[in-house]
């Protein structure tokens, strides 16, 4: 059994699913609230299923200059993100900030990236500690994630 468990959360990705699963939830000032509202259940759950020692958030911080240079076509098929989902970022991040959940969004820093630097960084502790060391525990549908799977990082799918 591994002494600290990190769950990472793809933020973006759960902050649209929540958006779209859930619609017309708004305040009484008519204020979207959606995405807040799935977020946090989402969260929850997945805290109480993994029982991670450590969690963070990562959000997407734009696309990456270099990848952008070196093909300029990257991504740009991608729709905009609509408008009231973008309005519920902010307070996601201030309830995240204020239930002591670490989150961390970098310019030009795709969270994809940030989610590999992370569990290489994890794994690199587990190698060194052995069965003492990290698990960790990656929450996205992003099939590219698979490419991390290996002994004490495992993938936490929605679907």
């Amino acid at each position: 059994m591994s002494s600290s468990r990190l769950l990472i959360v793809d933020g973006h990705a759960y902050a649209y699913r929540a958006f779209y699963a859930i619609r017309n939830l708004r305040s009484p000032a008519g204020q979207p609230t959606n995405a807040i509202y799935g977020f946090i259940k989402m969260l929850a759950k997945m805290r109480v299923r993994v029982q991670p020692t450590h969690t963070i958030v990562v959000w997407d911080g734009g696309l990456s200059a270099v990848r952008q240079a070196a093909l300029p076509e990257y991504k740009a098929q991608r729709p905009e993100m609509p408008a009231d989902l973008g309005l519920q970022l902010d307070p996601i991040g201030r309830y995240l900030a204020a239930a002591k959940v670490a989150s961390f969004c970098g310019a030009g820093i795709e969270a994809d990236d940030y989610i590999a630097c992370l569990t290489r960084a994890a794994q690199q502790a587990w190698s060194v500690a052995g069965v003492t060391g990290w698990e960790v525990v990656i929450a996205s549908a992003d099939k590219d994630f698979m490419q991390l799977v290996a002994t004490g990082v495992g993938l936490l799918n929605p679907n």
